[in-house]
């Protein structure tokens, strides 16, 4: 299998956003649960990294295939039973995150066909 920095990065993302997926149900699962704090994923910046150093020729496609989300506690404000998830703020950032899955998944489809297309030579 070819495995490129442009491969290695579609797949990060998407680790990353199913990783966001994921958060953003169990958010929305424990919206009346108290002292619950919401979760937030970020795996755009470590994969912002590792694509600045692969540019800079410091790391290679391995290096952005090992990157991986992050998992942090949203500090908004919380309600009185001590909940800070917001379920406008999960709904909209739901549809983001699948949009964006469904890019990625789109992207990866469109260089598997072009390397089918080179592997056939038509």
């Amino acid at each position: 299998m070819v495995y490129d920095v442009t491969t290695a990065s579609l797949h990060a993302a998407l680790r990353g956003l199913s990783a966001r997926r994921g958060v953003q149900a169990q958010n929305i699962a424990n919206v009346d649960t108290a002292n619950y704090l919401a979760q937030r994923v970020d795996f755009e910046s470590a994969l912002g990294s590792a694509l600045d150093d692969v540019n800079r020729g410091s790391a290679s496609a391995a290096s952005v295939a090992r990157t991986s989300p992050q998992t942090t506690t949203s500090l908004d404000p919380t309600r009185l039973n001590g909940n800070n998830v917001n379920l406008d703020d999960e709904f909209l950032a739901q549809e983001q995150t699948e949009l964006a899955y469904s890019t990625v998944i789109e992207a990866m489809s469109a260089k598997f066909r072009l390397m089918r297309t080179a592997i056939k030579g038509q």
